[in-house]
């Protein structure tokens, strides 16, 4: 999955669509939601999901110009 095609995604987004997303491990996207990195949506139970802006903003804040 790249960014592009992201806005096609469902409005949350499951812990594995944000791990492909940002090139993680599902275990890196649970450290970084214990981090409180980004926000997440709780569901009935234990379900969680991650909202799919808030994981573009955080990519967003995220990206610098490289520099040679």
């Amino acid at each position: 999955m790249d960014i592009k095609s992201v806005s096609a995604q469902p409005i949350l987004l499951r812990r594995r669509d944000v791990a492909e997303l940002l090139g993680v491990s599902e275990r890196t996207v649970e450290v970084m939601k214990a981090r409180g990195d980004f926000p997440i949506v709780r569901l009935a139970g234990r379900s969680v999901r991650y909202p799919r802006e808030a994981i573009l903003d955080f990519i967003q804040a995220r990206t610098v110009r490289a520099t040679i």
